[in-house]
């Protein structure tokens, strides 16, 4: 290979290894997901987050609910907390035309999962997703909404 291609592959590596977009889901209190519960959850947003995010993230947790109360019994067993402690998103052009230059999107929340009936706390963990570089908002909070619903179905067993 010339030292042309060489260059220009290692710039596409570092492009892409900055594009990628991580979600780290550290699980303070795990705990024992069955596959007939049925969570309400209510969001906090601590940090300053825009009305469209606020709902991107609210639709995606609904309909990935919808699946898993598909199965579950009619009245809620699990309270869900989820409070936005941080949040970070660039406008889609800074994105567009700076790329992984213009920094990283953030979203990171404290979740909370409470027995109904006890009222007592049977999960906690902090989930924070980023991106930089390529990607869309849209894209990074549905996926923080996933690996929020992947905790509960799975009690953090699969993080």
């Amino acid at each position: 290979m010339t030292t042309k291609n060489l260059l220009l592959l290692g710039f596409v590596l570092l492009f892409a290894a900055g594009c990628a977009s991580p979600t780290k889901v550290d699980v303070s209190q795990g705990w024992d997901a069955s596959p007939g519960e049925r969570f309400a959850y209510e969001i906090d947003a601590q940090a300053e987050v825009s009305d469209e995010g606020l709902q991107i993230l609210d639709d995606r947790l609904q309909a990935l609910l919808e699946k898993t109360h598909d199965r579950a019994p009619a009245e809620t067993t699990r309270s869900v907390d989820i409070v936005i402690t941080d949040y970070r998103m660039r406008h889609g052009a800074v994105r567009y035309f700076f790329g992984w230059w213009a920094g990283a999107d953030h979203i990171v929340s404290d979740v909370t999962v409470t027995d109904v009936a006890s009222g007592a706390v049977v999960g906690e963990y902090n989930v924070h997703s980023r991106t930089s570089g390529g990607g869309s908002a849209r894209a990074l909070i549905e996926d923080h909404a996933n690996h929020i619903v992947r905790y509960l179905e799975s009690g953090g067993a699969e993080e």
